[in-house]
């Protein structure tokens, strides 16, 4: 969904499409390639700064998750996404905690925007601007202290993490790929 909205931005200013060769992705951090000769990241500040070098008059958002875009040496655009809970979602997790069930939120995105999802369902157990292996090898520390671990995501940059996971939950809106190969959905 938003790179069907970031693209919908792009096409609005000529209407020319656009097409990117050498495209790498960067899992945890974003995606790189190349458009009419130049090259192009999307993806985390640092990432980005890779390419563009350090941010110079643009701030990075405090409150939600910053993907930024670049070009050969030069910051373009930073997009600040949100979160909107389910009505549903602090009653889900204190009827897990209820059973007797520890909820943990690992998250790439930034400590306030983790924080603030956090907030409101209750959630103890935070970690946020954590990369793919970084939430991987929490979810094996779980384990191997016994723990069976259920995982939900969308499936957009989670792939490391269903790996190890015992049982795999994706979300209905999230990547198709995730609702192929998870338990449910």
């Amino acid at each position: 969904p938003v790179g069907r909205a970031i693209l919908r931005c792009a096409e609005a200013g000529d209407g020319a499409p656009r097409v990117a060769t050498s495209l790498s992705n960067h899992p945890g951090a974003g995606i790189e390639g190349v458009v009419e000769h130049r090259r192009y990241r999307i993806g985390t500040f640092a990432f980005c700064g890779g390419l563009a070098g350090p941010v110079s008059d643009m701030a990075e958002p405090g409150r939600g998750s910053a993907v930024a875009l670049v070009r050969d040496g030069e910051w373009l655009a930073w997009f600040e996404l949100g979160e909107n809970l389910r009505a549903d979602a602090a009653t889900l997790v204190q009827r897990l905690v209820t059973l007797g069930k520890r909820v943990h939120l690992l998250s790439g995105d930034s400590p306030a925007a983790v924080d603030r999802v956090a907030a409101t369902p209750g959630i103890a157990n935070l970690r946020a601007a954590a990369d793919p292996d970084a939430e991987r090898a929490y979810g094996e520390r779980l384990q191997s202290a016994g723990a069976l671990v259920a995982t939900g995501g969308d499936g957009g940059n989670d792939a490391p993490v269903p790996a190890q996971a015992d049982v795999l939950i994706a979300t209905g809106h999230g990547a198709g790929l995730a609702q192929t190969r998870d338990d449910a959905v």
